[in-house]
């Protein structure tokens, strides 16, 4: 069933990132629009995450949680002993749940994107698989791409900068349904019988530790953000969606239909040739057609079936 959409509540969220994405790139066909609208649609849904690991994260500093004051009070108990090589963490489930969605998210965001360029360059990429290895490979053999080094270059640097660390704690979480690099608030075992805790002040803040260092979560979630939203702009505009652009090749009908096919032998390949099948029409308002007579170009004569 064919639906409008009307953006919600979230729209101020995104709305500036989004255009941000598509800026320099203009889509003109319907496949176009849809594959760009599941692309915002998917940031969309991870930058509501983030915006929510926010909020949550606010709340959680300011007013700690309804077992905060016993647990306080039993660190603060001069009998309690504790290993100095353990950590004590207050697990927030929001926040972890927050966080574990926003690497699924994330990473359905670059798989979204990979649609796009194969529409684009007649590939048959469905995914970013492999951490972009399978897009690179693409890439270099794809004869209809133009700025093969700067596509190269544009996943090379997301890769070894921050894409190959986000993919692996997504698959992490995703494999095995755990997430060891994940802390939620927390404090070093060796710290009890030495200090007087408070509250919230006295932990450290969630964080994950990316390539052996430990980086707050919230602000490695802002930074995945902002990054996304440089790698798919720059990604769209290498896809060259310009206005300009030839039209695409319509091969086949919504209603199953294929006209012509793409011959992929070494001698023939990417030429077009038509197909011998009959084609069936449907009348959908009968009263507005008095007579049809179509004549297939690969046959001596088609035959014309009539449905209401």
């Amino acid at each position: 069933m064919d639906k409008i959409v009307l953006l919600g509540s979230v729209h101020h969220i995104v709305l500036d990132d989004m255009e941000l994405i598509t800026i320099g790139s203009t889509f003109l066909y319907a496949k176009e629009h849809e594959l760009e609208n599941l692309l915002l649609e998917a940031f969309a849904e991870m930058s509501f995450i983030v915006h929510q690991f926010k909020i949550a994260h606010e709340i959680l500093i300011a007013s700690g949680t309804p077992e905060l004051d016993e647990y306080i009070r039993q660190m603060n108990d001069s009998n309690l002993q504790q290993a100095p090589n353990i950590i004590i963490e207050l697990h927030a489930f929001d926040l972890s749940t927050y966080f574990k969605s926003f690497l699924l998210l994330a990473k359905a965001v670059l798989d979204k994107v990979i649609p796009l360029y194969s529409y684009q360059f007649y590939d048959s990429l469905r995914q970013f698989s492999d951490k972009g290895i399978r897009l690179i490979r693409s890439v270099k053999s794809n004869k209809h791409i133009k700025r093969k080094s700067e596509f190269i270059s544009l996943i090379e640097s997301a890769k070894n900068e921050w894409m190959d660390s986000l993919i692996d704690l997504r698959d992490q979480y995703a494999h095995y349904s755990s997430l060891r690099e994940y802390l939620n608030f927390w404090i070093p075992g060796e710290w009890i019988g030495k200090r007087n805790f408070v509250g919230m002040q006295d932990f450290y803040k969630p964080s994950v530790y990316i390539g052996g260092k430990q980086v707050e979560a919230l602000e490695y979630m802002l930074m995945i953000k902002v990054r996304l939203v440089e790698f798919l702009r720059g990604f769209l505009q290498l896809c060259e969606f310009t206005p300009d652009r030839r039209p695409k090749h319509y091969l086949s009908c919504e209603c199953g239909y294929t006209f012509a096919k793409r011959s992929k032998s070494r001698t023939r390949h990417g030429r077009l040739s038509l197909t011998s099948a009959h084609i069936e029409l449907q009348i959908k308002d009968e009263a507005s057609v008095t007579f049809l007579k179509f004549m297939d170009i690969m046959q001596p004569a088609a035959y014309l079936s009539k449905s209401s």
